[in-house]
Formats: structure tokens, C-alpha cells, sequence
């Protein structure tokens, strides 16, 4: 049995892939080749936990390869994954399927060297001379009749261009397993000699297999904890992104004196969570003892080799990791403008107000710039953002520093669209490489570049920007959350959460619109008498919300705090509420301002004739009704056109006035197009899709069509009780109108349907 060892400062951890523990060789007599080798670092965690899909993924792949060498695999990933104890588990799970395995460092050309002597040794060469020894392993590797691994752990840049030369290139009994941080390299080595191999990317792990792990070096089972501790480290494996040695560093720092699994997933949610990443493991095997250790020399790394690429994870820090638009980081880079600060904290002129598309006013968004006092803290900013406007700029530039974040491999590109960062790494870059006064300018300037984004989108309520409008959704939220961990506010963001607001109400998404509204308002602290406009604006806003939410008591409370100006929106309360003569004054008071001021075709007005045709359809005055929704029909056919929202809604209205006037197949007729053209517009559960289903369903029970009935009515109360709620007014309605239908159809024949 032979040793072979290398020096290693304890304090920075193991580099795994060092000649480190022991090489076992079954030899027939001394001085002769040996049969079989293992020449495997101890350094396999007792605790290593999942991986069975990866482990099988490299058995297929090597029985699988039809090349004339060695097949090789390189597996590539972040630092932190246990690329490294993968390699160890395959060794030790295909012994039996190698006579030979060897592993080699590919930390550096002196390891590599040193792990090349070690098989040379094994074989018992005779050449001198480092080169020659080299060669002479590659050949004898070439030309072995029995079957081996070479695994080469943790190659990078300097290492790669040596290890092209080195590799054996002949014999099909021999595998290779390659593991590096680095796309680029797991590219570059995927061909060899005019033949691909195989590249794997690893994932992060599982959560079940994470807080497995977790519990593993806990020297517990999961079925040995309680419910609320084995949630504590679901908690924990979420917020550290499932990454292995993030889940080591937990475990490890849950098992000290006095912490338990709570305690530490509470420290996770803490300020104190950067702290956490850089808790030293003391039972860990991977290659870093901490996160921070892990992370912070691949971070400094690119800031050294792609300025422009650091600069850009200063912006991504602050936004979703989970999928940043590549264009949506153009247009707002490119459109970038210096913030210039002033105490008087001015509100944004050209800001589209919420209140202007619930009213339904066809303007696009102003791009007018906020105008601010400049400030010299500023200029360092300016100056690095000006560095990035210039990448985003040109194409070329823009894909080499892609090429850069991707080859440290802590940043994907999904589908050519998307930026993916680890939370981990999001977590480091705004928490240990940035002082406080840093924190807020980035934040600042990640919203400046998602503000100046979303003036590319003209109207977020317009069906066919919805798309694009949706991207912005998740970053918006991010960025409050960290403007609120500051304690402050950001007219900018305001603008951005009236913006997305817009779009949220369009989709249906009344309840998550509503919570915006919400923390805009301070709800709980809206008082009658002098008010800030914003918050009038956000306060009439959230009425309309909470009228389409059916919270119609709550609805009126606060359109009565913002009267006079919200007149129109009180009498659609009033009417929902049964209040049938106050909404008709109050309507016709607004239909009368709106055609002076706005003229008889304004969509604003048109949109009032069908208000108070509502109105009058719900006070019997059915011809009165009929007149206005066919003036406002023709007129929005012309002005908006067919399929436009406003239109369906007047077909709708026209729809209902022909059902309560006994006109059934009218109404069908006019029901049925609505209804196509909203599930092609909307999709299929929107609320305005919903309502045009039911009022089909019941046109169908009015004509004795129960079947038809029975099922359309069926499928809206399923909908609407799942993303409504059963307690929500349309829903019980539903409720009602289905348990009509039933009890009709017993009576018809019996059955119960």
C-alpha cells in the first residue's frame, strides 16, 4: 500500500483532487505491474445524500458511447454543487466495472503533473524526465487492455490547454470524468479528434434531497423529526437554494452548542444571514469550508477579468435571480439616466395614473424624465453605468460579457432570453460586497433601469402587450421588498407598482392588484380630511379593486373619502349595492360632463352610456337600455374596433337586455361571439370570460336547454371557486344559479344531473 499526500493550509480547506489518502494496488509479486488500482482521495462524505439520477446519468452515458477513445464526460456546475462528490460516488459505485481508477487534480499543471507521476509509478516506468513520463502514461493508458476510469477534478482555464495535450485518445475500455466550474471548458473539451462527447450541467439538489442532507449531518432521519423542525429545514434549504454546501454549512451550524434548527432558520431571515455564509464547516468535505470562501474568489475573479459584467450583478442583486429579461436590461440600460436628488422628493411628471386606464382612457405612457438636483455621489454610478450602456449597446460587447458570466458558471442564460443567478450568490453580492451607501445607489439604479424599461411598453392593460408587461411583474415586487427593508420609498417604484397594476387589473388579477393598492394606501390609516393627491389616486384606485372583489361595504367607504372627483365609480357601487335611483342620478351627472368636455365618442363617454344602460337595464327600462348599448356598440365598432375589450362588453350588456326582454336566440347569438372572442383575447379564466359563460349557461336554461346548461355552469363554478373564493359574491351567485339548474332538471325527468 502506497501514500501519496500534499501540503494544505487546514484554515482555507481541502482542495479536493490533491494525491491526498490512499492508493490501494493488488500486485502479483513485487516490482511488476499491478492488476487493479484505486487511486481515490478519502474525502467522500459519510452524508452524501441524493444524486442517484446524476450517478445513473454517467453509467448510461459511458455504456452508451459508440467513440473510438476513451468516451468522456465533463460535468460542469457553480461552485458549491459537490461536482467533486459526484466524481467521489461514481468511483466508489464502479469498482466492479474498472479494474483501474484514478484520479488527478486539474487545480493547476503541478497537481496534474504530480497525479500523472502517481499512475506512472504504478506501472513502473523508467523515463526521467517530466514530459516523458507524461507521454508515457498517456500511452500506456492507450494501450491498456483492461477496463479504466481517469477522473480529473476541478479543471480551469490554465489547466484546460494542458489537459487537451495529456488526454489519451485511443482505447475504448477507457472512460474519462472531467469536473470544472466553467461552461466554456465543459464546451471545449466536449470534442475530441472529430468525435463529441458528453457534457452535463449539475443542478442544484432536490429539495427532498436537500433536507435529507440537512438531517444526514444532523446524525437524524426525517422520520425522526417533528413536523414543525422538518418545515424549519425546508425553510432553510429554500432560502440557501438547495446548494450542498450551503445545506453543509446549516446543518453544521444547527449542530453547535446551544442553536437548533429554528434558531438557524431564523438567522437565515435575519441581517445576520451574511454572517451565516461565512460559518466554517467543520464536518464538511467539500473543497470550501464556507460560501463566502466558495463564492468570493470566483466574484473577485470577474471583477478583475469583466468589469462590465461585475457592474451588471450590482443591478441583478437587487431583482428576481430567478429570470431577468436580457431585453428588459437593454432598453432600461441603454435608456439609463443619471438620478439627480432632491429633498423635495417630487412626484414623477407624465406618470400614467392607475385611475386612467379603470376608466378606460386610450393614452400611452409619457416618457418625460423625473427631474432631480444633481449630486456628485453620483458620478461613480454614472460613470459605470455609462461602461454598460456601451456593452448593451453593441452586440459583440453584449455576448462577451455573457461569455464571462457564464464561464464562471454563477450565471445561466435560459432559452437566449433570460439571465438565472443562484439566490446564494444574489444574497453575497448585495450583502458582502457592498457597504450600506452602496445597497441603497445600486437599488436605486436597478429600479431607474426597470422604470426606463417599462416606457417601452405603451399600455400594460393592452392585450397584446400583456406578454411583455408580465416580465416585469416579479422584479417590481423584489424591488419593493428591498426598498422596504431600507425603510424608505421611491417615486419611481410607485410609478412602476400604478404601472403593473394597470396590467394586473386587465388580466383579472383583482386580489393581487388589491395588495399593491394596499400598502400604497396604508390601509388602516386612511382618514378623512386633507390627504396627499398619491394617495387619494391609490385610495380611489383600491375602491374600484374592492368592488370587483365584491367587498362592495369597503368599496364605498373609501369612494366616499375621495368625493367629488369619483362620482362615476360610486354609482356602479350604488348599483351593485341595489341603490338603483342614486346610481342613476349620479350617472347621468357624469355621462352629461363627459360628453361636453370629451365629445360623444370619447371612449370615456362611450363607456358611461353603457354604465347607465346598466343601470336602467337593472330598473326595468329595458328599451331605454337597448337604445344607449346599441349607440355605444356602433360607436365602439368604429372607434375601437370588434374584438376590442370595451366593445365585448357592450355586445355583453346588448346580450343581457335581449334575454330580460324574452329575445333568447338574440342573445345566444350575440353570447356565443363574446364568448369565442374572449377566450381568444383572455383566456379561458378571466372574469369577463367567466361572465360571459354563465350568462350563456342561463340563456341556455331559459330555453330549456339543460344540458348545456348544466355543464357551462359547472365549469364557471369550479373556476371562480378556486380563484375567487366560495365565499365571493359571483361565486355564490354561480352557486345559486347551478342548484336552479339541477332541481330543474330533476323536475324535468327525474334523474339528478
Amino acid at each position: 500500500m502506497t501514500s501519496y499526500e500534499t501540503t494544505f493550509n487546514p484554515n482555507s480547506g481541502l482542495q479536493v483532487g490533491h494525491n491526498s489518502g490512499n492508493i490501494y494496488y493488488a500486485s502479483s509479486a513485487p516490482g511488476r505491474e499491478v492488476d487493479t488500482a484505486f487511486d481515490v482521495p478519502d474525502l467522500l462524505s459519510p452524508f452524501f445524500t441524493g444524486r442517484k439520477d446524476e450517478i445513473a446519468r454517467l453509467k448510461e452515458i459511458y455504456q452508451a458511447s459508440r467513440t473510438s477513445g476513451p468516451a468522456r464526460c465533463i460535468v460542469y456546475g457553480m461552485p458549491g454543487l459537490g461536482k467533486t462528490q459526484l466524481a467521489l460516488r461514481f468511483a466508489h459505485s464502479s469498482k466492479e466495472d474498472y479494474l483501474f481508477i484514478f484520479w488527478i487534480s486539474g487545480a493547476s499543471i503541478e497537481k496534474f503533473n504530480s497525479g500523472f507521476l502517481g499512475i506512472f509509478d504504478h506501472f513502473g516506468g523508467e523515463a526521467r524526465d517530466e514530459s516523458a513520463r507524461n507521454r508515457a502514461v498517456k500511452k500506456w493508458l492507450e494501450n491498456q487492455e483492461k477496463r479504466w476510469l481517469l477522473i480529473i477534478d476541478n479543471v480551469n482555464e490554465q489547466t484546460a490547454p494542458h489537459l487537451r495535450d495529456m488526454l489519451p485518445v485511443k482505447n475504448a475500455k477507457g472512460n474519462v470524468l472531467i469536473t470544472t466550474r466553467y461552461q466554456s471548458i465543459a464546451e471545449s473539451l466536449e470534442f475530441a479528434h472529430g468525435e463529441k462527447h458528453s457534457a452535463m450541467e449539475l443542478p442544484n439538489l432536490e429539495e427532498g434531497d436537500a433536507v435529507d442532507l440537512f438531517f444526514a449531518i444532523r446524525h437524524k432521519h426525517r422520520q425522526d423529526t417533528d413536523s414543525s423542525e422538518y418545515e424549519d429545514a425546508k425553510i432553510i434549504a429554500k432560502k440557501v437554494g438547495c446548494l450542498p454546501l450551503a445545506i453543509d454549512q446549516a446543518a453544521s451550524l444547527s449542530n453547535t452548542p446551544g442553536q437548533t434548527v429554528r434558531k438557524v432558520m431564523e438567522i437565515y431571515h435575519s441581517p445576520e444571514s451574511n454572517e451565516a455564509l461565512e460559518w466554517d464547516s467543520e464536518t464538511t468535505k467539500h473543497e470550501s469550508m464556507s460560501v463566502m470562501a466558495c463564492f468570493g474568489p470566483v466574484l473577485d475573479q470577474l471583477d478583475r477579468s469583466s468589469p462590465e459584467a461585475s457592474i451588471l450583478l450590482r443591478i441583478f442583486a437587487f431583482l428576481d435571480p430567478e429570470s431577468i429579461p436580457i431585453e428588459l436590461l437593454k432598453n432600461g440600460i441603454i435608456d439609463f439616466e443619471p438620478r439627480k436628488h432632491d429633498t423635495s422628493s417630487p412626484q414623477p411628471s407624465g406618470k400614467r395614473r392607475i385611475e386612467e386606464h379603470l376608466q378606460k382612457k386610450n393614452t400611452k405612457v409619457n416618457s418625460q424624465a423625473i427631474s432631480y438636483n444633481i449630486n456628485d455621489k453620483d458620478l461613480e454610478d454614472e460613470t459605470d453605468m455609462q461602461r454598460l450602456r456601451a456593452v448593451f449597446g453593441s452586440p459583440v460587447k453584449l455576448q462577451k460579457l455573457i461569455q464571462a458570466l457564464r464561464r464562471l458558471s454563477i450565471v445561466k442564460v435560459k432559452d437566449h432570453e433570460n439571465f438565472w443567478i443562484h439566490d446564494l450568490v444574489h444574497q453575497l453580492i448585495r450583502q458582502n460586497l457592498m457597504n450600506e451607501d452602496q445597497r441603497a445607489r445600486w437599488l436605486q439604479v436597478a429600479i431607474d433601469v426597470v422604470g426606463r424599461s417599462s416606457r417601452h411598453i405603451e399600455n400594460p392593460h393592452e392585450v397584446d402587450q400583456w406578454k411583455e408587461t408580465a416580465k416585469f411583474v416579479t422584479h417590481i415586487h423584489k424591488l419593493r421588498g428591498h426598498l422596504t427593508m431600507q425603510k424608505k420609498d421611491d417615486e419611481m417604484l410607485i410609478y412602476l407598482e400604478d404601472w403593473i397594476v394597470c396590467y394586473l387589473d386587465a388580466r383579472g388579477s383583482y386580489a393581487e392588484a388589491a395588495k399593491i393598492l394596499d400598502r400604497l394606501t396604508g390601509k388602516g390609516r386612511i382618514v378623512s380630511g386633507k390627504q396627499d393627491s398619491t394617495i387619494l389616486r391609490h385610495v380611489s384606485s383600491a375602491a374600484i379593486m374592492y368592488h370587483k372583489l365584491g367587498r362592495l361595504e369597503e368599496a364605498e367607504m373609501l369612494h366616499l373619502k375621495v368625493l367629488p372627483s369619483r362620482k362615476k365609480f360610486l354609482a356602479q357601487t350604488y348599483s351593485r349595492q341595489g341603490r338603483l335611483n342614486d346610481a342613476e342620478d349620479l350617472q347621468v351627472k357624469v355621462l352629461a360632463i363627459t360628453k361636453k368636455v370629451l365629445g360623444a365618442e370619447h371612449p370615456h363617454t362611450l363607456l358611461n352610456m353603457t354604465s347607465l344602460a346598466q343601470i336602467y337595464c337593472r330598473q326595468g327600462r329595458l328599451n331605454d337600455a337597448e337604445d344607449l348599448l346599441v349607440k355605444a356598440l356602433a360607436m365602439k365598432k368604429k372607434v375601437l374596433g370588434a374584438e376590442h375589450p370595451d366593445t365585448l362588453i357592450s355586445m355583453g350588456n346588448l346580450a343581457t337586455t335581449y334575454y330580460e326582454q324574452g329575445r333568447l336566440n338574440e342573445a345566444e347569438d350575440l353570447l356565443v361571439k363574446v364568448l369565442a372572442m374572449r377566450k381568444k383575447v383572455f383566456g379561458a379564466e378571466h372574469p369577463d370570460t367567466l361572465i360571459s359563460m354563465g350568462n350563456l349557461a342561463t340563456t341556455y336554461y331559459k330555453q330549456g336547454r339543460l344540458n348545456e346548461a348544466e355543464d357551462l355552469c359547472a365549469e364557471v363554478l369550479a373556476v371562480r371557486t378556486r380563484v375567487l373564493g366560495a365565499d365571493h359574491t359571483e361565486t355564490l351567485t354561480t352557486l345559486n344559479n347551478y342548484a336552479i339548474i339541477l332541481k330543474r332538471c330533476r323536475q324535468f325527468d327525474g334523474r339528478l344531473c
